[in-house]
């Protein structure tokens, strides 16, 4: 059972970064045009942007969690804020190919935010379920 539920985790580790991908560097056309709202004073984009990496660094952690278990939880939570920053910024990056998609540290800042608030969350999570054998 834990193969299949480790298996499942990749999966959706893998699902979920192919989607990241797709919806960074697609064509912006087809996204809907008409969604604009603030809440605070932030752009609905900013929005979509934190929601989009806060599950990061749990699909992160799970999809390597057998790996992961042998590092102290800071090493983790070092690692995971590493990658999702570098993520976040290939994926910025890349829209430079992209002639129709524009670059912004605030998209940036938004995206990273996510993936900090993730960590949190990810923090929260080890500290409570994680067998420490």
């Amino acid at each position: 059972m834990k193969k299949k539920t480790n298996t499942i985790w990749k999966a959706l580790g893998l699902i979920y970064l192919l989607t990241i991908f797709y919806l960074f560097l697609s064509d912006a056309k087809s996204l809907p045009k008409d969604v604009n709202f603030s809440i605070f004073n932030i752009p609905s984009d900013k929005i979509v942007h934190f929601i989009i990496y806060l599950p990061f660094s749990i699909l992160f952690y799970k999809s390597f969690e057998w790996y992961l278990k042998r590092f102290t939880i800071f090493k983790i939570i070092i690692f995971n804020i590493l990658l999702g920053f570098i993520l976040s910024i290939t994926t910025e990056t890349l829209q430079v190919l992209n002639p129709v998609r524009t670059v912004s540290i605030f998209d940036l800042f938004a995206n990273f935010t996510g993936v900090l608030i993730g960590t949190l969350f990810l923090t929260l999570y080890i500290i409570l379920f994680r067998q420490n054998k």
